[in-house]
């Protein structure tokens, strides 16, 4: 799993990086596999606030053709605004991974919701 951060507006620093990587790994860890990129970019929200805050949008792409998701959060720090990104994706994985994961531990396809006629 490759995680690509981006920043406009906030200062990349590498502490910053290394708690992205480090949330990423641990909410989707389980999943890496199954993964090929996790985007994270990190956005200032009203700079000119007295409270500015931080956005977060975690788009995560799967291997094979399943798709691409895509999480949001908005928080006052960049490191509260990807954690709660980063979990809202490993819920939404593991609830699609336990309906999904056939046994053999490879992912399979969402059935269609209409047949071609």
């Amino acid at each position: 799993m490759l995680i690509n951060t981006r920043a406009i507006g906030i200062t990349m620093t590498d502490e910053i990086i290394r708690h992205v990587e480090a949330r990423v790994e641990g909410a989707l860890g389980f999943a890496a596999r199954h993964l090929s990129r996790v985007t994270v970019r990190l956005t200032r929200t009203n700079p000119d606030s007295p409270r500015p805050g931080a956005h977060c949008r975690l788009v995560v792409t799967l291997r094979g053709h399943y798709g691409i998701r895509a999480f949001e959060a908005v928080d006052t720090d960049p490191e509260s605004a990807v954690e709660a990104a980063a979990q809202q994706a490993r819920r939404s994985l593991l609830a699609d991974f336990k309906r999904f994961l056939a046994s053999d531990g490879t992912l399979q396809p969402r059935p269609r919701a209409f047949a071609p006629a």
